[in-house]
C-alpha cells in the first residue's frame, strides 16, 4: 500500500508506477462510469415506466450496442476499442431513437414492449452476423462480457463527457420523471409536460447506458439490481436515488472487476460475468418480492 500511495504522488517509470497508472486506474475509473451511468440509467427507466424490473436494456440499447460492434467487427479489419465504443454508441442511440418514435403515441407498457420486439430482432440479427462472420466473433466476444479490464486511459476521458451530459440531464428532469410515476393524467394535471418529460427521460437513459455499454460491453443487472438498493437506504425522492444510484453501481462494479482478478487462478473473469452471479438471485428475489405484493 505505502509503495501504490507513494506511486500516487510522483509517477515514474517503475514497473509498479506502469502497473498502477497504466492498468489499474484506467480500469478503475472506467468502472467508476459504468457502473455509475448504467444504474442512473436504470433508475430513470423504471420511474419512467412504473416497473421495478425495467432495466436500460428493455429499450434495445444493449442490442443496438451489440449489433452495430460486431457489424464493425465483420466488415472492418481489427476494429480498435476506439471503434467499437463510437459504433456501439451509435447503435444504442439509434435503437433508442427508434423506439423512441414507435413509442411515442403509447403507454409505457407498450414502449417496453417495442423495446423488447426490437431487441429479440437486433439479437438474432448479430447471432447470425458471428456465425457468418466467425473471425469477427472473437473480436466481439471479449467486449460482450462485459469488461472494463484493457481500455487504456483515454477511453475513460472519452467516456467522461457523455456520463456527466447524461447525469445533468437526469438531474433536471428528475422531478417531472418522479411525478410521471403517478400516472401521465395525474402528471399532466400537476403541470408535467408529459410528452416532453418523456422524451428527455429515453434521450437522457439512451446518452448513460448507451455510452457506458459501447466501452464496457453490456453489464447484465447493473440497471436493473442498484437502482433497489439505493430506493432502500433514501426512499423514494428521485434526485436522491439517481445520486446513490450513481456511488453504489461505481463502488460495486469496482468491486466486481477486483473479485473477477482474483476468483479464478491465473484467469481473468470479465466484471460482467461477476456481476451477473451476483444479480441473478437478487433478480429472483424481486420478482417473488414483486408476485407477493401483487
Amino acid at each position: 500500500m505505502s509503495a501504490v500511495m507513494q506511486v500516487l504522488r510522483a509517477r515514474d517509470v517503475s514497473r509498479t508506477s506502469i502497473i498502477v497508472w497504466e492498468v489499474r486506474l484506467p480500469r478503475a475509473f472506467l468502472a467508476v462510469l459504468v457502473g455509475g451511468g448504467l444504474a442512473v440509467a436504470g433508475s430513470i427507466i423504471q420511474s419512467l415506466t412504473r416497473n421495478p424490473l425495467a432495466d436500460p436494456g428493455i429499450l434495445g440499447v444493449n442490442a443496438g450496442a451489440s449489433f452495430f460492434v460486431i457489424l464493425a467487427a465483420s466488415f472492418i479489419d481489427g476494429p480498435a476499442y476506439y471503434q467499437s465504443m463510437l459504433f456501439g454508441f451509435v447503435g444504442a442511440m439509434i435503437m433508442s431513437v427508434i423506439v423512441l418514435i414507435l413509442g411515442a403515441r403509447v403507454p409505457p407498457p407498450t414502449l417496453i414492449l417495442f423495446g423488447v420486439a426490437i431487441a429479440a430482432v437486433m439479437t438474432g440479427v448479430t447471432t447470425g452476423l458471428s456465425l457468418l462472420f466467425p473471425q469477427s466473433f472473437e473480436a466481439f466476444r471479449g467486449w460482450a462480457a462485459g469488461s472494463v479490464a484493457g481500455r487504456p486511459m483515454e477511453m475513460a476521458t472519452t467516456l467522461l463527457p457523455f456520463i456527466v451530459i447524461g447525469l445533468v440531464l437526469a438531474l433536471i428532469s428528475a422531478s417531472a420523471v418522479s411525478q410521471m410515476e403517478l400516472g401521465p393524467d395525474m402528471a399532466q394535471a400537476l403541470g408535467v409536460n408529459v410528452r416532453w418529460t418523456r422524451t428527455l427521460a429515453i434521450i437522457t437513459l439512451s446518452i448513460l447506458a448507451g455510452s457506458a455499454t459501447s466501452a464496457a460491453g453490456p453489464m447484465v443487472f447493473v440497471g436493473l439490481i442498484i437502482p433497489h438498493f439505493a430506493r432502500w437506504i433514501v426512499g423514494p425522492r428521485l434526485a436522491w436515488v439517481l445520486a446513490y444510484s450513481f456511488c453504489i453501481g461505481a463502488g460495486l462494479l469496482i468491486v466486481a472487476d477486483m473479485v473477477g482478478r482474483v476468483l479464478v487462478n491465473r484467469q481473468e473473469v470479465p466484471a460482467g460475468v461477476v456481476f451477473s452471479f451476483l444479480g441473478a438471485p437478487i433478480l429472483i428475489y424481486l420478482v417473488i418480492r414483486q408476485s407477493h405484493g401483487s
